[in-house]
């Protein structure tokens, strides 16, 4: 496990390097790059777990917290 997080930092460091070494604009497009990348992925991870877990109705979900807020707040 130490060995891979020191191989992770390893890389990181090189990729950090390499980043480096670009101009400006090329950083700015390789941040905005990542940017959407890591916006796919998530849309991604979203859509496996509607497709893995379904979904609700999102007025189900609201009344569940609004019910949670009014317990809460009457016990107080």
């Amino acid at each position: 496990m130490a060995q891979q997080k020191r191989e992770d930092e390893t890389m990181i460091d090189q990729v950090l390097r390499l980043a480096g070494q670009l101009s400006l604009e090329e950083q700015e497009r390789l941040v905005e790059e990542m940017k959407l990348r890591w916006l796919r992925k998530a849309i991604d991870d979203g859509e496996d777990s509607i497709r893995q877990h379904g979904t609700r109705p999102a007025e189900d979900i609201f009344t569940e917290l609004i019910e949670g807020y009014e317990h809460r707040k009457a016990s107080q």
